[in-house]
């Protein structure tokens, strides 16, 4: 039941931030987030390092609603944006696969109702995250490859790429459909 009330808790805090429209509110979340990484002991160095990932993301939309909207608000909602990378970061360094499962599992109680269990979708949302550096290898591990054989990735020949990484992908799922099927889940 905490761990329900604290994904319940992440929810509504995140579509907070995206609600505020002042800055003195902005400041006082960043405080809450600093707070937040001191408490949970979230690793500075791997935070700044995916942040970085996230920055040209967050650049990019900023920018677009500077040039859209005005410049006060494309700030406004690159800040945002920081926040919520922040936060989900946290949150996935907090929260285990298993975790997020089972809450999802017990948020979808009701759907009992029309005869679905709720363990088949809390078993989805945890294979489809946990699978997702999975994917995330794969397509470093094929454009080493390509590099080493001189291939330059671009738009127009990005199909090299691709058919390698549906059939590992198909193969992969065809891997967990094996292993889930000889435990007797069906």
């Amino acid at each position: 039941m905490k761990k329900l009330i604290e994904f319940i808790i992440f929810i509504l805090y995140t579509i907070f931030i995206f609600m505020v429209k002042e800055y003195i509110t902005i400041l006082a979340i960043g405080i809450i987030n600093l707070l937040l990484l001191l408490i949970l002991k979230i690793n500075i160095k791997d935070l700044f390092k995916t942040m970085l990932k996230y920055l040209i993301f967050i650049i990019i939309t900023a920018g677009i609603n500077m040039l859209i909207i005005n410049v006060n608000y494309g700030v406004l909602i690159g800040i945002k944006l920081f926040l919520v990378c922040n936060t989900t970061y946290m949150f996935s360094r907090y929260y285990t696969y298993m975790d997020l499962a089972n809450t999802i599992e017990k948020l979808f109680i009701w759907v009992k109702v029309i005869k679905i269990d709720p363990k088949d979708i809390g078993l989805m949302v945890c294979i489809s995250i946990a699978f997702l550096p999975i994917l995330q290898n794969e397509i470093k591990n094929l454009k080493t490859s390509l590099k080493s054989k001189n291939f330059k990735i671009n738009i127009f020949n990005i199909h090299i790429l691709l058919k390698p990484f549906f059939i590992s992908i198909l193969k992969k799922v065809d891997d967990i459909e094996m292993a889930i099927a000889s435990k007797g889940y069906y």
